[in-house]
């Protein structure tokens, strides 16, 4: 809106200076300005250029609309001394940015003006602009030009006084919370320690859908997976026995021919979960096996020995 001032301050030099305004702003026009122009017809461009205020009216009439006056006028009112992107402006940087757009948008006397000024100021300017011995807003222009550097100074304090308030009861709030908390926890039920759970031996998602119902009664000698951190039976998914000990029945087609649909990976599980199961089934018949083993060379030695040497006859 500056330019439309600029304009009204030129076109107050000769009645030859305004009547060619008229003529000359349209050229100077841009954006959507220029648009709205040019997408007139000739009839009601030359009706426009007859003087400025002509153009001045249909500028208005167009732009200036009753949505945005009553827009502009809501933004007046709410209007505040160092509000979002105004933060580093002086207190007459306020009064200008302020009365310009309520003569815009509002007709309000002077005393008006000045009280409309003065309820977006903070509060502590009170003490030194005293609004009840102003009669126009230029006394008020003045006082604030006067006291400008001590407004400031009260501004900058108030704002720090504000936040340390804001820091003071944000700590409060977090040392409440944080008794609560404390006092809740109290009540609350530890839970027992997890041990961190490691993949176990032969795992695969192959075999991590047991087809049979769990059967924890049938339980392998030696140790079970459970015991040494293999997977469960993969056809009824207890972990008491080993895949090679679930019985069946003859019948089961199914987990006979499972190996065949298996992938690399899940060979190379199965192959680990075997060897970590012989290795159990070596140790437990250790043994056993060399006991028996060595019965069965000392039969065949006494075997082979009679009847290679016969007894010497009597």
């Amino acid at each position: 809106m500056d330019w439309i001032k600029k304009i009204n301050f030129i076109s107050q030099r000769g009645i030859q200076v305004f009547q060619e305004l008229g003529q000359m702003v349209p050229l100077r026009l841009t954006g959507r300005a220029s648009q709205w122009f040019y997408s007139q017809t000739e009839l009601v461009q030359q009706q426009f250029q007859t003087d400025w205020t002509h153009l001045k009216l249909a500028i208005a009439r167009y732009f200036m609309n009753n949505h945005w006056l009553n827009k502009m006028k809501s933004k007046a009112i709410c209007m505040r001394y160092r509000q979002k992107d105004h933060d580093q402006e002086t207190p007459t940087d306020y009064f200008h940015r302020k009365i310009e757009l309520l003569q815009l948008v509002h007709d309000l006397t002077d005393p008006e003006t000045i009280m409309e000024i003065m309820n977006g100021a903070p509060r502590e300017w009170l003490p030194f602009i005293d609004t009840s011995r102003m009669l126009i807003v230029q006394d008020l222009l003045e006082a604030l030009k006067y006291h400008e550097e001590t407004l400031i100074h009260i501004a900058s304090k108030d704002i720090e006084r504000r936040l340390k308030a804001l820091e003071f009861s944000s700590n409060r709030s977090f040392n409440r919370k944080a008794k609560v908390n404390a006092v809740e926890t109290n009540f609350i039920k530890r839970k027992p320690f997890r041990k961190f759970n490691k993949k176990l031996v032969g795992a695969h998602e192959s075999f991590a859908k047991p087809q049979l119902p769990k059967r924890d009664d049938i339980v392998s000698k030696g140790k079970t997976p459970d015991q040494k951190g293999a997977r469960p039976c993969r056809h009824c998914g207890s972990g008491k026995h080993w895949d090679f000990d679930h019985p069946f029945n003859g019948n089961d087609k199914k987990a006979k021919t499972f190996l065949i649909d298996l992938n690399l990976e899940a060979m190379n599980a199965l192959v680990a979960y075997e060897n970590c199961y012989y290795q159990d089934s070596d140790i437990s018949g250790s043994e056993e096996d060399i006991q028996s083993d060595q019965k069965e060379e000392s039969d065949s030695d006494t075997q082979l020995s009679q009847e290679d040497f016969p007894s010497p006859l009597e």
